[in-house]
């Protein structure tokens, strides 16, 4: 863990936790990141901005951040962009999915609930829930894994995508197959 050595490092870190809780409570609350704009001082902005907005009320160093590179434009780092935003959730979408994994990989069995819908570009996709009995506490429980790209919507090709997922993703899961009538 890097320990900082000055006050403006461990300002900056903070800064960087402030962004991390932003993203984590939106995401938490089930809100859409974005807005109409994507720009600091506009209406509609997104969630993630006016969060941020309110914690720069309360922290000074995040503030003045905000205020010298807010609305730079492309090609000048930030920090405070859509793609740092899309990396947090890729790093928090990574370290559920590794929980999720190590809770079935401990329950041994578990089961799939799948469904498609199409995605904004229409382009249809697997939804993956994952069905296990909690190591924990012993109770049932179902997390949503993933969205999967349907080549169609044929038996074999959602089967296709259930098994390659497991096979990269869930590689130390026994999976047995059990059909039913």
């Amino acid at each position: 863990m890097h320990v900082p050595t000055s006050t403006t490092q461990f300002e900056a870190m903070q800064h960087v936790v402030w962004e991390d809780m932003a993203v984590a409570l939106t995401q938490k609350q089930s809100l859409p990141f974005r807005g109409d704009n994507e720009k600091f001082g506009f209406p509609n902005n997104e969630n993630y901005f006016g969060l941020l907005k309110l914690v720069a009320k309360f922290d000074p160093f995040l503030k003045d951040h905000i205020d010298r590179y807010a609305n730079t434009g492309l090609g000048k780092p930030s920090y405070l962009s859509k793609t740092r935003c899309e990396e947090i959730i890729q790093l928090m979408a990574n370290k559920a999915k590794d929980t999720i994994t190590a809770e079935v990989k401990k329950s041994g069995y578990f089961s799939f609930s799948v469904d498609s819908t199409p995605d904004i570009s229409h382009t249809d996709q697997l939804i993956l829930i994952i069905r296990y009995v909690s190591p924990k506490d012993g109770f049932p429980t179902e997390r949503f894994l993933t969205f999967l790209e349907l080549k169609d919507h044929s038996g074999e090709s959602i089967s296709d995508s259930v098994f390659n997922y497991v096979a990269t993703e869930l590689k130390n899961c026994k999976l047995e197959l059990i059909l039913t009538n």
